[in-house]
C-alpha cells in the first residue's frame, strides 16, 4: 500500500498525547485518527514477518498504548480504516467525499478487494454466482452505492457476503457434486504473540480464492463454485482476536511480575 506522507512519525509520548486528544473528539476526527494509525503501521509492520518492528512494540509497551486504544484488535481497526481511505484517495479519488465517517464502515470498506471497492462506489451490483459474466449482474437503474456517507459497517459487510456467497436459485442446474476445494489449515493458526503463524495468511485465501474464480468464469455455462471465503474469513478473525487479547493478557502479567520482584527487592 502507498504510504502518501513521507515523514517519520516519532514513536514517543507526544505521539501518545495526540492520539488520546484525537480519541476525544472522535467524530470529527475519525480521519485523521485513522490516517495517522496507517502511516505508523506501514512505517513498522513487516508483512514477510507478518509483525511489528521492535521499535513499535517498545512504545507501545512503554506509553501503555492498550490504555490509548483498548486492544490490538481495535488499533487494527483503525489503521484498516486509513488504509480504506487512502484506497479510496488513491485510486478512485472522485469519490473521496463519499466515505462514511465511522471506523467500524471505513473498516469493512478496507476488507474489499479493488473491483469490489469500484462496484461499492458506483452502485449495489448483486449475482447469483461468484463466475456469472458481468453483462448479467443485477442493479439499481438510479445508482444506490453501497459506499455512501451514511453506510454502515453491517451495510458494507451484508453486501460483501451476499457477493462473494450468493445464493444459488432454485432454478439453477448445476447440482451435482464435482470437485472440492480445500485450504490449509494453518490459517487459523498464531503465536503466543497474538501473530499469525501459518503457512497461509487471509490475503492470500483472497487471492486464491479470486484466481479459481478467474479461471472457472469460462466455464460458468457448465459449471457452478460456491465459495465459503466469507465463513474462512469469518473464523479467521475471530481466532486472531482471541490470540490479541490472550497475547495482552500475557504482556500485562508478565509486566506486573516484573514491578511486583522490583518492589520486593527494594
Amino acid at each position: 500500500m502507498t504510504i502518501t506522507t513521507t515523514n517519520i512519525v516519532q514513536l514517543d509520548a507526544g505521539l501518545k498525547e495526540r492520539f488520546q486528544k484525537l480519541f476525544r473528539a472522535e467524530k470529527r476526527n475519525t480521519i485523521a485518527l485513522a490516517k495517522e494509525a496507517f502511516q505508523i503501521h506501514g512505517e513498522h509492520y513487516h508483512v514477510a514477518e507478518r509483525k511489528y518492528d521492535k521499535d513499535f512494540e517498545k512504545w507501545w509497551t512503554t506509553q501503555a498504548m492498550d490504555r490509548v486504544f483498548g486492544t490490538r484488535t481495535n488499533w487494527t481497526k483503525w489503521h484498516r480504516a486509513g488504509e480504506a481511505i487512502e484506497k479510496v484517495h488513491v485510486r478512485f479519488g472522485a469519490y473521496i467525499g463519499n466515505l462514511p465517517p465511522n471506523r467500524d464502515a471505513l473498516y469493512e470498506i478496507a476488507m474489499l478487494q479493488a473491483d469490489e471497492l469500484r462496484l461499492c462506489l458506483e452502485n449495489k451490483y448483486t449475482r447469483t454466482s461468484v463466475t456469472e459474466p458481468e453483462a448479467d449482474w443485477k442493479h439499481p437503474k438510479e445508482p444506490q452505492p453501497v459506499i455512501n456517507p451514511r453506510a454502515t459497517a453491517g451495510s458494507i459487510r451484508s453486501w460483501r457476503k451476499k457477493w462473494r456467497e450468493p445464493s444459488q436459485p432454485r432454478t439453477d442446474k448445476r447440482t451435482l457434486p464435482f470437485i472440492t476445494i480445500r485450504l490449509h489449515g494453518s490459517l487459523y493458526d498464531f503465536d503466543k504473540s497474538g501473530h499469525p503463524s501459518g503457512l497461509i495468511a487471509a490475503g492470500q485465501a483472497v487471492e486464491i480464492n479470486q484466481r479459481i474464480i478467474d479461471f472457472l468464469k469460462p466455464l460458468d455455462v457448465f459449471v457452478r463454485a460456491d465459495s465459503k471465503l466469507e465463513q474462512l474469513l469469518a473464523g479467521y478473525d475471530k481466532r486472531r482476536v482471541t490470540a490479541e487479547n490472550w497475547a495482552q493478557k500475557a504482556a500485562l502479567t508478565a509486566k506486573r511480575k516484573i514491578v511486583s520482584k522490583s518492589r520486593g527487592k527494594s
